[in-house]
């Protein structure tokens, strides 16, 4: 997708460009609409690549998972307003590409969640190790999932989640945090210990 729309993009916007000097002798009362024309075909040329970096970030082909998060966070931030940080512990390693794009989905899919329904304004993501297994944890300060002890999960989102834990081998849990707001964690067995 980055290959082909975004340089799509930009080179029309290129073209339009050069029209735009060639318009600008003729009848130059258009060329400022010609120049708000581009700006806006490079920003969907930018928008373009962020979206294919979500979708498939290139650092999950390098196993670089704590990567990959740092920048689930950081587009997070930016897109939504909420503050969102990632945190690696020094002792989580890099993980098989397998495993690190289905824990990378379970991230992604927690934060949307909590972008769309809790209402949160903090996130954190963690991948940590925890004894023979490896955590990712992410948090929000948000309304919670209400009963979460006695529900099942009844979104489509959570249920997807609970798929793709299971496909790696790992268990998913949810529930409400301390104070406030949900949490997804999903801790996997840690076969390289």
């Amino acid at each position: 997708m980055h290959d082909g729309l975004s340089q799509d993009l930009v080179g029309i916007a290129f073209r339009l460009s050069a029209f735009g000097l060639k318009l600008g002798k003729d009848s130059p009362g258009h060329i400022d609409e010609l120049k708000q024309l581009e700006r806006m075909l490079r920003e969907s040329a930018d928008q373009t690549r962020n979206l294919a970096r979500d979708v498939y970030p290139v650092e999950l082909d390098s196993g670089s998972l704590p990567i990959a998060l740092d920048r689930l966070a950081s587009n997070t931030q930016e897109t939504y307003g909420i503050s969102c940080i990632a945190q690696v512990g020094k002792r989580a390693r890099e993980f098989a590409p397998q495993i690190a794009i289905q824990l990378f989905r379970i991230a992604q899919e927690a934060v949307h969640n909590a972008t769309k329904h809790a209402h949160a304004k903090q996130m954190r993501i963690r991948l940590a190790r925890r004894g023979a297994s490896l955590a990712l944890t992410v948090s929000d300060d948000g309304v919670g999932f209400g009963d979460a002890e006695h529900a099942k999960p009844k979104g489509i989102g959570l249920q997807i989640m609970h798929h793709r834990a299971a496909m790696i081998g790992g268990k998913l849990r949810f529930g409400n945090g301390a104070d406030r707001g949900a949490v997804v964690e999903c801790v996997v067995p840690d076969k390289g210990s």
